[in-house]
């Protein structure tokens, strides 16, 4: 779904931005952390780009947990 949602949305709209998060949950729930970890910060990085340092939603809030907290050190 990722992938045609960002084929007919375009890599930037929110929508295609919320389906890749779920992918990166997803990836972490079938314990493939590294490609969940790389997805989630992918979106960050695109949603923070997007929206800029000063937006409510970058700035002084924590950062959406990532789907796979915990696990991830597993591959660290």
């Amino acid at each position: 779904m990722s992938a045609s949602r960002t084929a007919s949305l375009g890599p930037q709209h929110p929508d295609t931005l919320a389906s890749r998060y779920n992918l990166a949950r997803t990836l972490g729930e079938l314990g493939r952390w590294q490609e969940a970890v790389s997805e989630h910060e992918s979106v960050l990085a695109v949603r923070d780009q997007l929206l800029g340092p000063e937006h409510p939603d970058t700035l002084g809030k924590p950062q959406q947990p990532r789907p796979c907290d915990g696990p991830a050190e597993r591959f660290s």
